[in-house]
C-alpha cells in the first residue's frame, strides 16, 4: 500500500541579476516557417501553436523536436494525447528513424491525461530538464493541463511560473493547444496562454472540395513577422509552408 505523496507548489522563479534574453535565433525545422518569423525563433522563449483537431500541430511540434535532436540539442517532447506507440508510428510516417532521433537526444515522453495531475507532471518535466540538460520542449496539449487543473487561478499561476522557469534556463518551448474553432477565443485559458507566450501562431482548416490548412503568425515579441496567412501542406518529410 503506497503511502501519501507530496508535490511542491511551482511558483515564480526568481531572476537572476543581470538576466538577457539569449540573441540567438532557432530553427523550427519546418520549411518556410523560418522566414515567417524573421529567421526563426528566439532562444529561451515559449511559443503557443494553437488549432483545431487535424491542423498540423503535432506534426510542427515534433519537426520543431527533430530539428533540436539533429543539431544535438537535448529535446524534451511530453505528450499527453499519443502514447509511445502512436507517437514513433506518427515519427516513422514522416520519414524519421525513432532510433537515431533518440540516440541524439530526443526524449519521448507520454502522461495519460486520466491520471494527470499537474504539480505531478511539473516534478517529472524539471527531472527530466535537469538530468538531460533539455534546450527545447514540447507539451501536446496545455488544454490537457487545464482539464486536469481544478481551480483557474492556479492554472493561470501555474502556467506563468512554469513560462518564466523555462525563460530563465532559456529553453525554447512550444506549447501545443487545441481549439474548437479557426480561432483563439479571448477569453479563458485561450486569453491566458496568449499573452504569456512570446510567440502565437494559429493554424486553421478549411475548403470544400479538400481540406486545406492555413497558418497566421498572430503575434512574435520583439520580432518582425509575416502577417500573410500562408498555406500549408504536410507531405514526405512533414509540414510546410507553401510559397
Amino acid at each position: 500500500m503506497r503511502g501519501l505523496d507530496v508535490y511542491p507548489r511551482l511558483v515564480s522563479p526568481r531572476m537572476p541579476e543581470g538576466y538577457e534574453p539569449a540573441a540567438e535565433r532557432l530553427s523550427t525545422g519546418v520549411r518556410g516557417l523560418d522566414e515567417m518569423l524573421d529567421g526563426g525563433l528566439w532562444r529561451g522563449t515559449t511559443t503557443l501553436l494553437a488549432g483545431p483537431s487535424g491542423g498540423g500541430k503535432t506534426t510542427i511540434g515534433l519537426q520543431f523536436a527533430f530539428e533540436g535532436s539533429l543539431r544535438d540539442e537535448p529535446t524534451l517532447y511530453m505528450s499527453f494525447q499519443e502514447n509511445p506507440t502512436q507517437l514513433r508510428r506518427t515519427i516513422r510516417g514522416l520519414g524519421f528513424d525513432v532510433a537515431e532521433l533518440e540516440r541524439r537526444g530526443l526524449d519521448l515522453v507520454y502522461a495519460s491525461p486520466v491520471e494527470l495531475q499537474i504539480d505531478s507532471i511539473i516534478v517529472d518535466l524539471f527531472r527530466r530538464i535537469e538530468q538531460r540538460g533539455v534546450r527545447r520542449l514540447v507539451l501536446d496539449a496545455v488544454g490537457d493541463l487545464a482539464s486536469a487543473a481544478t481551480d483557474p487561478q492556479r492554472l493561470h499561476d501555474y502556467l506563468y511560473a512554469l513560462v518564466q522557469h523555462l525563460a530563465v534556463r532559456t529553453i525554447t518551448s512550444v506549447l501545443n493547444f487545441e481549439t474548437t474553432s479557426n480561432t483563439i477565443e479571448h477569453s479563458g485559458m485561450q486569453n491566458a496562454m496568449s499573452y504569456l507566450s512570446d510567440n502565437v501562431l494559429l493554424l486553421t482548416l478549411d475548403g470544400e472540395d479538400r481540406t486545406r490548412r492555413k497558418l497566421r503568425v498572430l503575434k512574435t515579441r520583439g520580432s518582425a513577422h509575416d502577417t500573410r496567412v500562408r498555406e500549408v501542406e504536410i507531405g514526405p518529410g512533414g509540414l510546410s509552408v507553401l510559397r
